[in-house]
């Protein structure tokens, strides 16, 4: 997690703390140590099955919302043959959904939504994570300092470690969504071969 995150949270609770709101003070700062517990476990490995992730992701994606006072709306849909087991790079949903929240999102008033949709595509296991924000020609021309494809370069250079010892590739797709010619969202979908090699030894 990084040190932003970390610290925008604490001051959310303190906020609450300050406002006499200490039930839902106490309800958050349980999830925050959650979040932080899986932070934390198995450190040194850079791979997580799918079910430890997800459940990392819902922890975050609520405290996000608690964060951002409720700006945004989220959906979590698994396909049923879908196997949890299934090994994943670490914390590699939670950089996609936190750029579609930092920079898709934020800038939104209200009415802001993010879908994760995970399910198999014959021979992968394919991820997408869609929202309705301002889109990436408006994110990085309004966010020059700290534009949207800093926070992936540590995933596009993962994917390029991994991808040296497997034929079949871990790939990652941007979409451009559109309404009636504007900018009305973005959508990437993460493809991960069945049998993928994560050993980069």
């Amino acid at each position: 997690l990084d040190s932003h995150f970390t610290f925008n949270v604490l001051n959310s609770l303190s906020a609450s703390i300050l406002r006499n709101e200490r039930k839902e003070a106490y309800k958050q700062l349980i999830i925050f140590s959650k979040v932080l517990r899986h932070s934390f476990d198995k450190s040194e490995s850079i791979v997580y099955s799918l079910e430890n992730e997800i459940e990392f992701i819902q922890n975050y994606l609520v405290l996000e919302k608690y964060r951002y006072k409720n700006k945004f709306e989220y959906n979590i849909q698994i396909d049923d043959d879908v196997n949890l087991m299934h090994n994943i790079p670490k914390r590699m949903i939670q950089i996609f959904i936190s750029n579609s929240i930092r920079h898709g999102i934020m800038p939104l008033t209200t009415g802001g939504k993010i879908d994760l949709k995970i399910e198999n595509d014959k021979n992968n296991l394919v991820i997408t994570i869609e929202d309705n924000g301002i889109g990436r020609e408006s994110a990085e021309s309004s966010n020059k300092l700290h534009p949207p494809g800093d926070t992936l370069k540590f995933i596009k250079e993962l994917f390029t470690i991994f991808n040296k010892k497997n034929r079949h590739k871990l790939e990652y797709h941007y979409f451009d969504l559109y309404k009636n010619g504007k900018e009305s969202g973005t959508k990437v979908k993460i493809h991960i071969p069945n049998n993928f090699n994560f050993d980069i030894l």
